[in-house]
């Protein structure tokens, strides 16, 4: 009888040890599902601000492309209109050019 008292115990400890480890095993694995959740957060802003970022630097890029582009249609002015420019204006070009 003593024997099966004893067998009964050590069982219910091995049991109990083995949900132990599982239960820690499941608190770790939750831990780094968090961290993912927290650095995937902070990739998301990341790339906010950096499309964000690329979109205000961009913006004065595709407006002078399409200033260039329109510069372009009018490029078959006559050469008297072209030496007609203020040095200025040369420079200014030379700038957006850049």
């Amino acid at each position: 009888m003593f024997l099966r008292f004893a067998a009964a115990i050590g069982l219910l400890t091995a049991i109990s040890l083995a949900a132990i480890a599982v239960e820690k095993q499941n608190l770790s694995l939750k831990r780094v599902i968090s961290l993912q959740h927290y650095q995937s957060e902070l990739l998301r802003e990341k790339r906010c601000r950096q499309i964000l970022q690329a979109e205000r630097f961009g913006g004065p890029l595709n407006l002078l492309q399409a200033t260039e582009q329109q510069g372009a249609g009018n490029r078959h002015r006559t050469s008297a209109a072209r030496t007609a420019r203020s040095p200025g204006a040369e420079a200014a070009a030379a700038r957006r050019a850049r």
